[in-house]
């Protein structure tokens, strides 16, 4: 009985250890990869030059069947 009085109390406290996240560096990678851009004038720049000979080449590539396979998403580098 008095090791059951003993242990619980030690058994309850466990629960309250502190552990680290599991989620590692995926929260802050994540907020970085959603950043705002620092300053209004890089907000407004939002100029994609066209490369039309890209552009023919894949349509080409598209017709022929020529299309390369998705690769398969990754959670790990």
């Amino acid at each position: 009985m008095k090791a059951i009085l003993i242990l619980l109390p030690l058994t309850l406290l466990s629960a309250c250890a502190v552990t680290p996240r599991p989620l590692g560096e995926a929260m802050s990678h994540n907020i970085n990869a959603q950043a705002i851009a620092p300053t209004p004038e890089q907000k407004e720049n939002t100029f994609i030059p066209i490369d039309g000979q890209r552009q023919k080449a894949a349509r080409d590539a598209y017709r022929q069947g020529k299309v390369k396979a998705l690769k398969k998403p990754s959670t790990q580098n």
